[in-house]
């Protein structure tokens, strides 16, 4: 069966013997929600167990680190990966973290 869907991926053409690749929809990246600045001081420690001054003074540790020198692959921000780190140790989970 995946074989047989994998075959009709391409779509052949016996006349003059090319294959045609199928055309693939746009890829569509959906906006990441800005966690530093839409929940105030006290939602923001109850989600990642620091203050905003403390998450501040940690990016500012490891910023250059963390930064991705490309656009491809729609990267996340310094301070969205680190948000992401400490939601995670804070949960210790992901599926939590996956659904905020």
């Amino acid at each position: 069966m995946a074989r047989q869907l994998r075959m009709m991926a391409f779509q052949y053409d016996s006349s003059d013997d090319e294959y045609y690749p199928p055309v693939r929809r746009p890829r569509w990246v959906r906006e990441r929600m800005d966690w530093f600045s839409n929940y105030d001081d006290r939602d923001f420690v109850t989600r990642f167990r620091l203050s905003k001054a403390s998450a501040l003074f940690l990016l500012e540790r490891i910023e250059a680190d963390s930064e991705y020198t490309s656009g491809r692959n729609a990267s996340g921000s310094p301070m969205g990966q680190l948000l992401t780190t400490l939601r995670f140790y804070a949960t210790g989970c992901s599926q939590l973290t996956m659904g905020d």
